[in-house]
């Protein structure tokens, strides 16, 4: 009856054995529909979950034909049924009023009466009305992608940026990603909904000293993805910027190459409490308050890597100013930054008025330097990747704001025995000429 998609996400032995005796079931029956949901614990890798799924019952006709249910039927990412492998049947539940899952009940009764004379018992069904083949593979590999999701989730410190915030992405965009972590069975690939990518997904270890540098940060109460923030905040401030900061600029003059003379169909307008997409007629470039796609991309590389008061309104600048001071200050004394010139008798570090950040600068004989720097032009250049799709696409005649939300991505996941770097690899990515990678 899928009731572990309803709340029960643990199950005790005394809520078993109560069950049990309640619905005249044995406790390994019951204990199978208290399991917890697949894909639970693997945060942002599972599938996502639409609200809309609770609204409808999913089931197989040959499944109902002997009063049998299975609650993986309800998953939005199966596509056939595991034992039939026949298409699942969506019966929307009446509107009305009552709880959903009184309304849910009372649908399965429904489907299964005129299916089933022997309902609500089960009709014994000859073995080779259920393949259990195919069920017992899709359950082998949920079990070893639960492992592999799960141990990523729970170990990984800093994820890079995405254009589309990563929960947009469909349950086929997840399992596209799940299937890179944990191969499955070419026999059973038919049984799930995918998108269709192929994903590779490599991992390397990085050095013990950055591990090393990694535990001192925590220990004066920083995050990694705070120190990675700032180190490319300060970059162009550096009398010697890092690299990554040459290869941003590349990216933006290749973007700005390919657009020329701005003839885009679509502005961003950004004000007030609100921003959208509009479309817009190409000889009304340029627009007060507008932005055109290459210009949000060209920008959004300025304001990531290097260069965030670039495209900044006054007041906005103003802002980034007082943020950049405080970090200034906190990584001044966590030995992150260093002053490049001390202020004058006037005025201290630590007034609200003190000086601006051109005061500090990124400690560059960290360690960790290199490491950073790396990461940057890696995470640049997924960026540029994706910025490269989203144009395509938006040529092609989609809407900037409903396309595809894959792309590839880094991460850094940090377990007892050292830290890795790990990325995300959409095959076929190639939008760029001079993008590569590391790993």
């Amino acid at each position: 009856m899928g009731l572990s998609a309803y709340g029960y996400s643990s199950s005790t032995a005394s809520l078993i054995s109560n069950l049990s005796g309640v619905l005249l079931e044995p406790k390994s029956v019951i204990q199978a529909l208290l399991a917890p949901e697949p894909f639970s614990g693997c945060g942002h890798y599972a599938p996502k979950v639409e609200k809309t799924t609770a609204h409808y019952v999913r089931y197989c006709e040959e499944c109902a034909k002997h009063g049998y249910h299975c609650p993986l039927h309800e998953a939005p990412w199966l596509a056939l049924c595991p034992f039939h492998e026949i298409a699942l049947t969506q019966q929307m539940l009446p509107t009305g009023a009552g709880a959903i899952s009184h309304q849910r009940v009372a649908t399965l009764r429904d489907i299964m009466k005129p299916r089933c004379a022997s309902w609500p018992g089960c009709r014994k069904a000859a073995q080779s009305s259920f393949s259990v083949e195919s069920m017992a593979s899709l359950q082998a590999w949920l079990a070893n992608v639960q492992v592999a999701a799960s141990g990523l989730a729970n170990h990984e410190i800093w994820r890079s940026r995405y254009i589309h915030d990563s929960a947009s992405e469909s349950a086929p965009h997840a399992i596209d990603k799940l299937r890179a972590l944990s191969p499955m069975q070419n026999t059973i690939t038919h049984l799930v909904e995918t998108h269709g990518d192929t994903w590779r997904f490599a991992k390397r270890r990085l050095p013990h000293e950055f591990t090393v540098a990694l535990d001192r940060l925590a220990a004066k109460g920083l995050t990694f993805a705070s120190v990675f923030e700032y180190f490319k905040d300060m970059a162009t401030k550096s009398a010697r910027p890092p690299s990554f900061v040459t290869r941003r600029v590349q990216a933006q003059r290749k973007l700005a190459l390919r657009h020329g003379e701005c003839r885009c169909e679509w502005a961003y307008i950004s004000g007030g409490w609100t921003s959208f997409w509009r479309r817009v007629h190409p000889d009304d470039w340029p627009r007060m308050g507008s932005h055109c796609p290459y210009a949000v991309a060209i920008n959004t590389l300025a304001q990531g890597w290097g260069n965030p008061s670039e495209a900044l309104s006054l007041r906005a600048q103003s802002n980034e100013h007082e943020r950049l001071l405080q970090w200034s200050r906190i990584m001044l004394d966590a030995g992150i930054a260093r002053l490049v010139r001390h202020p004058t008798p006037t005025h201290d570090l630590y007034e609200p008025m003190s000086p601006d950040p051109a005061y500090f600068e990124w400690n560059s004989e960290l360690p960790m330097t290199a490491v950073l720097n790396e990461l940057a032009e890696e995470e640049l250049d997924i960026t540029y990747e994706s910025f490269c799709r989203w144009i395509d696409a938006i040529e092609r005649g989609a809407h900037p704001g409903s396309t595809d939300a894959s792309q590839s991505a880094l991460c850094l996941v940090k377990t007892a025995d050292g830290t890795d770097l790990s990325r995300w690899h959409l095959v076929g990515d190639s939008s760029t000429g001079h993008s590569r990678s590391h790993i």
